[in-house]
């Protein structure tokens, strides 16, 4: 059969997949939050050609305009014969990379080092091993190292007599304070690099840094690939705890990611591959358990215990990653089951293990994790929150990229809308969906309990333009952003009710770190936003939905990618690594859903109003 893309065309066997999966198989991403399995409707395709009959799911999510028009769900429909893909929706992302923190590294000293050598040669009075002599070199220029416990690997040595001949005794020796990753010829100290990498569920950033400097030279990023497999992350347990070949692709796609971006970020600059020694990961317990390939089905159930939360070193050819093969790679340590390193290092970038006053770290991405600094002692806990923030589960919701309602005003009976990428409308993502919440609410549309008022209820009481928004049909009343003759985009009373669950959820979390510390909230003198929703979600909307109840907008401050700033900070100083360690193992970790107290709180924190 004939698979035609746009101007491209795939020549490909007819057996039985769906669209989304002959699609992948070509390299065209579509943006699958469920996994694939018709439950959100996300992955809508106008496609012409012969295709299997509609499917339940897609006779729900589609209307009777799409259906003429072709559209189909590439997850249900199957080619029997030659097609042809109009136009879909990709899965590419306006990815957030940068960050902010007041807390700065004292000194450059990544845990990786490299020091140039120029030890004696051999005579008949100084009959030293080649190593040996290299090494008590080394030794005093740094006393750090491990003398004769010095790990060396044979490579190494078998590559040392030509190194040596080579450079005329001048080599340089790349080391951390245990081991020789490498003894290169000659001085190529200035060639001397690291890479963080910020691993999350939706998007994956990587940042090179000169090791000697600790300064950033280039970023790159990319959508997780394993977003195929479901927006969350118990839809990727589910799909790895298949088979081992599962859990296999799901590491794969990960470290196909990792690689693709460490060219990136080679290319860019001129850097060798082989000139990277050390990489830093930070992410959630899943993500990081699934670049090593570990088992993450005891992370889905109760208690949600994972094989390891400790620091984890590796070689990168042991891992599988392209930069220099005997190069180290460092996964930060994690809190607990949902609270994972990427909260580690966003907690070291905020200084949450140094400040004198009350903190709050909040990282909004598709999980919701927070961690309360008060007096010296951290509490931590996870939330379910992130799905109707980053545009799932939400009708006519999805992430921020091009074409996304990133904001709502209501003005004088108008609605003002500001749409990433300037162009049309076609969907909704999070920021969009807790303005446009807000503004309902303000003008009266939105009760405090999340119910969206009929026409006949407002009547004389708002403007007539805006009843003339009030839909009511088969599906659910619903208050139209935008329509033309080609689309609508709409905000549903079932996307309030998941607004409702995702903002509970977070209010009722931080109500509770808050009783454990023995504080109201109003006592938190800074909340922390942290991640790609918080990035961007505007402060007095996220008030004004009671999302951080006793919260005023003054004290709410934007770190950006506080997990990739963290990860950087780790790869430039071993020092910081070592407080990233003992901030993990001494946070308490709160889990809410054994926690007596979190039904009554997420009740009351369903209210949409800001002391609820």
């Amino acid at each position: 059969m004939i698979l035609r893309i746009g101007s491209d065309m795939f020549e490909l066997e007819n057996t039985g997949k769906t669209l989304a999966q002959l699609m992948r198989e070509v390299g065209v991403g579509l943006d699958l939050p469920c996994g694939g399995r018709g439950s959100c409707g996300k992955c809508k395709v106008r496609v012409l050609g012969q295709l299997s009959g509609l499917t339940d799911a897609e006779r729900r999510h589609l209307s009777s305009r799409e259906i003429d028009r072709g559209v189909r769900l590439a997850c249900q429909a199957v080619p029997t014969g030659d097609c042809t893909v109009i136009s879909y929706r990709s899965a590419s992302l306006s990815i957030l990379v940068d960050g902010s923190t007041g807390v700065q590294h004292k000194s450059v000293r990544p845990l990786v080092k490299k020091h140039l050598v120029r030890p004696p040669a051999p005579s008949l009075s100084d009959q030293r091993y080649h190593l040996d002599r290299l090494l008590d070199s080394l030794a005093g220029i740094d006393k750090s190292i491990g003398g004769q416990r010095m790990y060396v690997g044979r490579e190494v040595l078998l590559s040392l007599p030509e190194v040596l001949s080579r450079s005329d005794w001048t080599a340089t020796i790349v080391h951390t304070d245990d081991r020789i990753i490498s003894i290169e010829p000659g001085d190529t100290v200035s060639e001397h690099f690291g890479v963080a990498f910020d691993v999350g569920t939706t998007t994956v950033v990587g940042y090179l840094v000169d090791l000697n400097t600790g300064d950033q030279v280039a970023v790159a990023s990319r959508t997780n690939p394993q977003v195929a497999h479901g927006a969350d992350v118990i839809s990727r347990i589910t799909f790895s705890s298949q088979s081992s070949d599962a859990r296999e692709a799901l590491r794969s796609e990960i470290v196909a990611a990792l690689n693709d971006i460490l060219c990136e970020l080679a290319s860019t600059v001129g850097v060798p591959l082989n000139r990277i020694y050390h990489c830093t990961v930070a992410g959630n317990t899943c993500m990081t358990h699934m670049l090593l390939g570990l088992d993450t089905s005891s992370l889905a159930v109760m208690p949600y215990v994972g094989v390891t939360g400790r620091t984890y070193m590796d070689e990168a050819s042991s891992i599988g990653l392209n930069i220099h093969p005997n190069g180290l790679v460092t996964v930060l340590p994690n809190i607990g089951g949902f609270v994972g390193s990427d909260t580690v290092a966003a907690a070291i970038a905020a200084g949450l293990d140094s400040r004198d006053d009350t903190a709050l770290l909040l990282d909004l991405g598709t999980n919701g994790e927070l961690v309360l600094a008060h007096k010296g002692q951290m509490t931590a806990c996870s939330t379910a929150a992130g799905p109707a923030f980053e545009g799932a589960q939400i009708v006519h919701g999805m992430r921020g990229s091009e074409g996304a309602i990133e904001s709502v005003t209501i003005e004088d009976g108008g609605v003002k809308l500001t749409v990433i990428g300037g162009g049309t409308p076609v969907g909704i993502c999070g920021s969009g969906l807790v303005d446009a919440v807000a503004e309902l609410i303000r003008v009266g549309i939105v009760d405090e309990g999340g119910r969206m008022r009929t026409p006949s209820e407002l009547e004389g009481k708002v403007h007539p333009s805006l009843l003339d928004r009030i839909k009511t049909d088969e599906q659910d009343l619903r208050f139209v952003l935008y329509s033309d003759l080609e689309r609508e985009v709409s905000l549903f009373q079932s996307d309030i009710r998941q607004l409702q669950l995702a903002k509970g959820a977070i209010a009722a979390g931080f109500s509770i770190l808050c009783k454990r510390a023995g504080i109201s909230c109003r006592e938190i003198d800074v909340v922390l936003l942290a991640g790609a929703f918080g990035n961007c979600v505007n402060k007095s909307s996220a008030v004004r939905i009671g999302m951080l109840p006793g919260i005023d907008e003054g004290r709410i401050v934007s770190l950006g990618n506080a997990a990739g700033v963290g990860a950087k900070m780790v790869l430039v100083s071993e020092e910081v690594l070592g407080r990233a360690e003992k901030l993990a193992a001494n946070v308490h970790y709160v889990e809410l859903g054994s926690d007596p107290m979190f039904q009554d709180a997420f009740m009351q924190a369903m209210m949409f109003t800001e002391d609820a």
